[in-house]
């Protein structure tokens, strides 16, 4: 399979239309069925967070978080809310 490279702003577009695609679905659904789409949602955040690491543009990523505004906090959490943060996996050696 050829490797295929994205550009930024497509990666970004695509994940600001998926996000809020399901952000919306979150909103309508009512009390733990919202759960598993603003966890969806999310892990689409990491994904593009993943994707363009280093070269995430700050007001970006402040675009793509206020999406989730109105997120429920987890009931197992005494944090004021969600907090967004890129992954970093290594490889073994």
């Amino acid at each position: 399979m050829p490797d295929q490279q994205w550009s930024y702003d497509a990666v970004t577009a695509s994940a600001l239309r998926t996000i809020t695609d399901i952000a919306t679905q979150a909103r309508r659904a009512e009390g733990q069925q919202a759960e598993p789409h603003w966890a969806m949602a999310h892990g689409v955040l990491r994904c593009w967070c993943d994707l363009v690491g280093d070269a995430a543009r700050d007001e970006d990523r402040a675009m793509l978080e206020q999406l989730f505004e109105g997120m429920p906090v987890p009931p197992d959490s005494d944090a004021a809310g969600w907090h967004f943060t890129s992954v970093l996996v290594l490889p073994r050696q």
